[in-house]
């Protein structure tokens, strides 16, 4: 391909549409300010350097100067293309990068709260089982038989004894059911028993709640918190276990007196069987072998083999080979053997003593 250079025009002319630089280097672009930018024609391309080490290509084009995109980064898939307000970069964007309508709102608890407050349940269609609540559907699903009537036009439940039991109307209107051969059930949703003494005489209670709630906090009292139970032995008596309110302890009472609900009494024994020795809070003994004992370190007692030393009348320390205890008047110490002695040893130690 032959190329015409014409240097008054300062254009190269290719003689085929394409210009070709066979070469390993680089094309050097015109550099310069947005101010030195020119010529204005289209398809200019230069380099704009208005701002100090942020330089970028540019291209002009439809009748105005456009940046070329330049995208750091590598790009993964599901990259967009997002200016970080210096240069454009290959990222992940998240809702947060779309600014939100003045229709299609991003949820928020805020605008969840907003929108909530306009509404009532009459814009939400009732099903065909889970009804809403009117005072006629709540009434007409009730109904007496018997001893029961209801009237369900005012809600009102009436006990009317068609069955003759025997009755007690206190001052305040209402009827106690007794005597009687039947069961009577009472279905209620809270149920709040007054009195100073009340008494169940029934054989067996179950009650469904695991945890029972016994005294109360809302004014100072001193009395103990328990079970009071009743034993006969030949004579009746009574027993106490709970918190002991002069102690903070827990109490275990029989043959138990009650002055004033705070109890006293012979102290009850407990059946430890089972029980493990390191569920107490001072004791650390766990993994204990055959012939260990508890040895008390000044924290815990932990588990551990007993030597002479521990011995409070044994004096063992240093002991050397083929010594024996013996007893020195104030506690039994390291001793030489006679185990062994000769007949001229013995003749010698007898001279010794003046033998």
């Amino acid at each position: 391909m032959s190329v015409n250079i014409d240097h008054q025009k300062n254009s190269i002319t290719p003689s085929s549409t394409t210009l070709d630089i066979d070469t390993t280097g680089s094309l050097v672009l015109p550099r310069g300010t947005t101010n030195q930018r020119y010529p204005s024609t289209e398809g200019a391309f230069r380099v704009n350097i208005q701002t100090s080490g942020v330089f970028y290509p540019e291209i002009y084009i439809n009748s105005g100067w456009s940046e070329v995109v330049q995208v750091s980064e590598t790009p993964s898939l599901g990259y967009f293309i997002k200016h970080d307000g210096t240069k454009w970069e290959a990222t992940a964007i998240t809702s947060d990068d779309v600014p939100e309508g003045t229709t299609n709102k991003y949820f928020t608890t805020a605008t969840a709260n907003t929108w909530f407050a306009t509404k009532d349940t009459d814009e939400l269609t009732e099903g065909t089982t889970n009804l809403y609540f009117t005072t006629v559907r709540a009434r007409a699903s009730v109904s007496g038989t018997g001893d029961i009537s209801y009237d369900n036009s005012t809600g009102v439940i009436s006990f009317n004894n068609t069955s003759n039991y025997v009755t007690k109307t206190e001052a305040n209107g209402y009827y106690h059911p007794k005597g009687g051969t039947s069961g009577l059930d009472f279905a209620v949703k809270d149920l709040t028993v007054h009195g100073t003494s009340t008494v169940i005489n029934s054989t067996i209670v179950t009650i469904a709640d695991p945890v029972f709630s016994i005294g109360q906090n809302t004014v100072t009292q001193n009395k103990d918190r328990g079970i009071e139970f009743k034993y006969n032995d030949g004579t009746a008596k009574i027993g106490f276990f709970g918190q002991d309110f002069g102690t903070g302890d827990f109490s275990f009472y029989v043959d138990a007196t009650n002055t004033g609900e705070n109890y006293d009494g012979t102290i009850g024994a407990f059946n430890l069987e089972g029980t493990s020795v390191n569920r107490l809070i001072d004791v650390a003994a766990s993994n204990a072998v055959t012939d260990d004992f508890l040895k008390f370190d000044g924290t815990y007692w932990r588990k551990a083999t007993i030597s002479l030393d521990d011995m409070t009348d044994v004096s063992a320390a240093s002991p050397t080979v083929d010594q024996v205890l013996k007893y020195n008047g104030t506690a039994w110490a390291p001793g030489t053997d006679i185990e062994g002695v000769t007949e001229g040893d013995a003749i010698a130690f007898a001279i010794a003593l003046g033998g």
